[in-house]
């Protein structure tokens, strides 16, 4: 049942899709066929004999190459400040660098471009201290920085778990043995962690390749992306080179998380552990001294920089003023008022609620039943290991790609527009994560439980119902969360299967594009408290739920399993 279940939601919302977009690259008008004699490959030849076209790629490839260099840079000094503080201080850091990667992406670009502006408070300090004002927007620095600022809780988490597994006893004999400091971080410690790195960059730049709703927004029209131009000719039907150059994206995109999942060990189901790592923060916490200070000056600067698109929104709701302005005059909150009673602007929280929530639903059933299937399959790793891999890959494809595929399929179905083709595309977006920690909890449930209690006479489903769910509520809180913020938050692939319907981040991107008001400033502040409050909870929860397992962990008959 569970197979069915997932090779039915898979192959229509998933798999379709980009086989009907690889189809299309494949053909010259752009339109499906099966024939293989209308196949040609016109519209890869032109991808690189068209100049427009090479332009577009060299332009994607260097913004995120800057963007990936920018992120290391400011990621490698906090991450590492994390690995060498007591648990207590390395735990906060930590909270704070996942709290601001919870808040909505079109929120911090909205953020960004007041922050930005000509007349913002960034150009109103480089005024200040001599540099004079620069143009920081719609170009190629403004996609740079809101790529890097998205970019950085990846960078650093990656980072961090490297870091934190390396056994500090390494470098204190490399220093035992005669080595200076630098010579040990040189010569023991980056060896240690250099594939973590390579990996790091490799997926961070993937990732970077995919943006659309940043170079969309924060960039001008002399940067088109890849996404922004697949976009773009999709909206004029030149579906041709629109799904050629998807292909290679997406090509791209697998070969670089494969090779990035093998050098950071993110795809064999190691995770990032705040109470099991062995590395030095474990142990004994960094000396202090001009290292520590430099690193906690960097730390900060990245905090305030993950935080300051988080902070400046509010402000932007309380002015009297129409239209926006730094710094707001007067304190009013007309604004909140007009956005909760615009029909617009509530019809689309309405159908954001209502989504979001059947996707949490869809999403925690279906991970529950699949993680306990694939549970089943232990005498087959390799089974077990492809099944997942399927689960996950809807993380991996570039979202512009899969929101022209569903859109292509759901217009063919009678599906485009409806409130269950959404659910149902956005459920696939939400299931990796909802697995994840669903799996995770239940791989940690002593099976014998469950045993003793089909013995006792209890039907699977009541020993499922009573005993197993009981022990990972939590867990399952946690990830339907998980599943409502991913549905709150998206507006890819809702852009192309909402029409007159929106969701509340498709109208919230379409305002941005019109033009910016402190009704949506407003609107802004209240999607980011909630995802802000959501994720907070899910943190929370993850926080307990360790704690408990580590309590626990001492009488208990067996050590529990690593998450898959």
């Amino acid at each position: 049942m569970s197979l069915a279940v997932l090779a039915a939601l898979y192959g229509v919302f998933f798999f379709w899709p980009l086989v009907s977009i690889a189809l299309r690259s494949l053909s010259a008008d752009g339109s499906v066929s099966y024939r293989p004699a209308d196949f040609t490959l016109d519209n890869y030849v032109s991808l690189f004999a068209d100049a427009l076209l090479r332009d577009v790629l060299v332009n994607t490839v260097i913004t995120a190459a800057v963007s990936t260099v920018v992120t290391f840079l400011l990621a490698f000094p906090t991450a590492y400040l994390m690995s060498r503080l007591q648990r207590s201080m390395s735990t906060a850091l930590f909270m704070m660098v996942l709290l601001p990667f919870w808040v909505s992406i079109l929120v911090r670009l909205f953020a960004f471009l007041e922050l930005l502006s000509s007349n913002g408070p960034v150009n109103g300090v480089l005024e200040a201290i001599g540099v004079g004002r620069q143009p920081l927007l719609f170009n190629a620095t403004g996609t740079v920085i809101g790529m890097v600022n998205y970019l950085l809780p990846y960078m650093i988490l990656v980072l961090f778990a490297a870091m934190s597994g390396v056994d500090p006893n390494l470098t204190r004999a490399a220093k035992s043995l005669g080595c200076s400091s630098r010579q040990a971080f040189t010569s023991v410690y980056l060896p240690l962690i250099r594939a973590s790195i390579v990996g790091a960059l490799l997926l961070n730049f993937i990732i970077a390749t995919g943006f659309f709703l940043t170079p969309a927004i924060l960039g001008g029209p002399q940067d088109v992306t890849i996404s922004t131009y697949i976009a773009t000719q999709v909206q004029n039907y030149r579906w041709g080179p629109a799904s050629a150059f998807g292909v290679v994206l997406l090509v791209a995109t697998c070969i670089g998380f494969a090779a990035a999942g093998r050098m950071t060990g993110l795809t064999a189901g190691s995770g990032i552990s705040m109470t099991s790592a062995k590395g030095v923060s474990r142990q004994a916490a960094m000396p202090f001294g001009p290292a520590k200070v430099g690193l906690w000056s960097v730390t900060v600067l990245v905090i305030a920089f993950l935080f300051a698109p988080i902070a400046f929104v509010f402000p932007l709701s309380w002015g009297v003023d129409a239209t926006i302005a730094w710094p707001p005059r007067g304190f009013t909150l007309d604004w909140y008022h007009l956005a909760l009673t615009d029909p617009m602007w509530t019809a689309a929280l309405q159908k954001s609620v209502t989504v979001g929530l059947a996707v949490a639903v869809l999403a925690v059933i279906l991970a529950v039943f699949i993680a306990r299937w694939i549970r089943t399959l232990d005498g087959r790793p390799r089974v077990q290991s492809t099944l997942v891999s399927i689960v996950y890959l809807p993380v991996i494809v570039p979202v512009i790609l899969l929101a022209i595929g569903t859109f292509d399929v759901q217009n063919r179905i009678g599906a485009l527009g409806t409130w269950w083709g959404l659910v149902l595309v956005e459920t696939v977006l939400a299931l990796p994560f909802t697995y994840l920690v669903v799996a995770a909890a239940l791989n940690n449930v002593d099976p014998s439980l469950e045993k003793a209690a089909w013995t006792m006479g209890a039907s699977r489903v009541y020993a499922l119902r009573k005993v197993v769910i009981p022990t990972v509520i939590p867990a399952i809180t946690g990830a339907a969360l998980l599943a409502f913020i991913s549905s709150w938050d998206e507006a890819v692939v809702a852009l192309f299967q909402t029409s007159f319907d929106k969701t509340l981040p498709v109208n919230f991107y379409a305002s941005l594009k019109s033009g910016s008001s402190p009704v949506i400033a407003a609107i802004g502040a209240m999607l980011m408290l909630l995802v802000l409050i959501l994720g907070a909870a899910f943190l929370l929860i993850q926080v307990v739920r360790s704690r408990r397992a580590a309590t626990s962990a001492p009488t208990s008959p067996e050590p529990a399993k690593e998450p898959r």
